[in-house]
């Protein structure tokens, strides 16, 4: 079942559902079957997931290239390097102690965590507060820096978990439409332990952004949004 391309996901997904341990730990790469995507949604049935993220030389024959029978170097492959996935999921705290401890080592997933279309994004700051647009067709240039920040913030991994907090998250949405549903929210936790977050519909985009300069970027996404010339 697993050298199949249409019967893998599924024995996966079973070995990953069976499995007799308390934390799964789960080696993967970019250019396998899965995406990065279906890839934490089957994990996420164990528990909270983390994904660590490492830039790597790929297998032997991609680095030496393509020769002929004679031994002539007849093409060149396309990539060397691809991104190694550890993905660990489980009970929250556990998994958040075991991912910290090593997270420093690592590279966030390529993959961007919000991607491109959006017409409209807007900030809003809890009940009651209502939403800043900026959309149009001229906003292009603000809205793509705007998404542009989101992606460039770096993965945040604690030590520890992070202490509940009362504080209201800003909550930035992208649509593709004006008028639907966001296709991406961006919640931005500025007290306790500040993080952001990014969902897609229901689920949860692990792991939550952060870094020292999340307060500056959630700063400047604040004045592109509240300043910009369209806004109503």
């Amino acid at each position: 079942a697993f050298n199949g391309r249409r019967t893998m996901p599924e024995a996966l997904a079973d070995v990953v559902a069976r499995v007799a341990a308390e934390v799964v730990v789960l080696s993967y790469n970019n250019e396998s079957w899965l995406t990065y995507d279906e890839l934490h949604d089957l994990c996420a049935a164990r528990g909270h997931v983390e994904v660590l993220a490492f830039d790597s030389a790929r297998y032997v024959g991609a680095r030496i290239g393509i020769h002929d029978p004679a031994g002539r170097r007849v093409g060149t492959v396309s990539h060397t390097r691809n991104t190694e996935y550890v993905v660990v999921c489980g009970p929250r705290a556990r998994v958040r102690r075991m991912v910290g401890a090593v997270a420093s080592a690592t590279t966030p997933p390529r993959a961007e965590r919000v991607g491109p279309g959006a017409t409209l994004v807007t900030l809003s700051g809890g009940p009651g507060v209502p939403a800043r647009p900026v959309g149009s067709t001229r906003d292009g240039a603000t809205i793509a820096r705007v998404r542009q920040l989101v992606n460039a913030l770096p993965a945040f991994h604690p030590a520890a978990v992070c202490p509940d907090d009362l504080t209201v998250p800003y909550v930035l949405a992208f649509y593709r439409t004006p008028g639907t549903a966001p296709f991406a929210r961006v919640g931005f936790q500025l007290g306790g332990c500040p993080h952001a977050t990014v969902s897609h519909g229901a689920r949860v985009v692990a792991p939550p952004l952060g870094g020292p300069r999340l307060l500056a970027t959630f700063t400047l996404i604040q004045t592109l949004v509240e300043h910009h010339p369209s806004r109503t």
